[in-house]
């Protein structure tokens, strides 16, 4: 494994694995784009449920906010908080699980104390998916109908995601998910945590009402960060560039990317090709190589001795089968 170097993650966490992207394609509502960066957003807000229906349930008991891991690294969310301007509270888990979100993880954050959000059949919330709580009764001073700020902190105080919605907001931000039954939900998880990048699923017809709670939103892009590992199991990853062999890489699979999707004989490393077998398919294969219960895609990469001594960052690139491109890179070490 290496330290990935040059990825956006709200400045809090290191990277121990490499990290590739990838952008979509898929046209999408209101006018938002799909990511034009790669990159990863570490722990970000992806859907809030403020005003639920009358036939949801009271206010009071009813509210979530789900978050998202889209990082390549376990976040540990001990000590952490969210709150609106007027009161700030410490979450926890509430499903007996530890403090620890994984990558491609989603958790809710609820009422710590008579919320229903868990039992009640209006949500239909994925089984995977970690419940936090707050320490009391309401999300910060409750969320307000009108419109708000949420706040969310790590435990050294530092903002790690906040989004402002405003019920007055003709772009589809607020009022259309106004006691309506719908959420607010993101569309680009690289894209700004406002009205312009959270879209309530009102505005189009046929979407089911309740949101999507532990589940990749109606109009999600998809993430951009896929994490890579160049000589999977090492830590650094120092090899000998000496134009002989081959320079093992795996693309790692979650919960939101299917590594089947990758074309093999598209990947490169800094220009070097996928060795290619005696019956002329890429030499690769689908292992589990972080024993985190997903398939992972492992290429050989032919060594042609292109790396010297000092250099600490190599790029891989190729595409999915359906001709998106994908780019990456993860630190390395030469030894020769």
């Amino acid at each position: 494994m290496g330290v990935r170097r040059g990825v956006f993650v709200l400045g809090l966490f290191v990277i121990l694995l490499g990290s590739i992207a990838y952008s979509p394609t898929q046209p999408i509502y209101g006018g938002a784009v799909a990511p034009q960066e790669f990159g990863c957003a570490g722990i970000i807000i992806t859907e809030i449920m403020y005003n639920p229906s009358t036939s949801q349930g009271p206010d009071f008991t009813n509210e979530w906010i789900e978050i998202l891991n889209d990082g390549c690294e376990d976040v540990d969310l001990s000590g952490w908080t969210l709150g609106d301007p007027v009161d700030t509270d410490p979450i926890s888990p509430l499903d007996g699980g530890s403090t620890v979100l994984g990558p491609g993880e989603y958790a809710l954050i609820i009422d710590g104390i008579g919320s229903d959000v868990t039992t009640n059949p209006a949500w239909s919330i994925a089984p995977e998916t970690r419940i936090f709580g707050t320490d009391d009764r309401t999300l910060g001073n409750a969320l307000n109908n009108s419109g708000d700020t949420i706040t969310l902190k790590d435990d050294s105080g530092n903002i790690v995601d906040s989004i402002i919605y405003d019920d007055t907001d003709s772009s589809g931000c607020g009022n259309e998910a106004d006691g309506k039954g719908f959420s607010l939900e993101r569309v680009d998880p690289l894209g700004p945590s406002d009205c312009t990048n959270f879209r309530s699923m009102e505005l189009l017809n046929n979407f089911p009402i309740g949101g999507t709670p532990g589940s990749d939103n109606h109009l999600w892009v998809g993430s951009s960060c896929i994490c890579i590992d160049i000589k999977p199991g090492s830590d650094p990853n120092c090899f000998n560039s000496d134009g002989k062999g081959v320079i093992p890489v795996a693309i790692l699979g979650n919960t939101g990317f299917d590594v089947s999707t990758v074309d093999p004989a598209s990947i490169q490393l800094d220009g070097q090709g996928v060795k290619i077998k005696g019956n002329g398919d890429p030499q690769a294969n689908i292992e589990d190589v972080n024993d985190d219960g997903l398939p992972d895609l492992v290429v050989k990469i032919i060594d042609d001795g292109i790396y010297s001594p000092g250099d600490t960052i190599a790029t891989l690139t190729g595409q999915l089968n359906d001709g998106t491109l994908i780019e990456g890179t993860d630190s390395i070490c030469i030894t020769q």
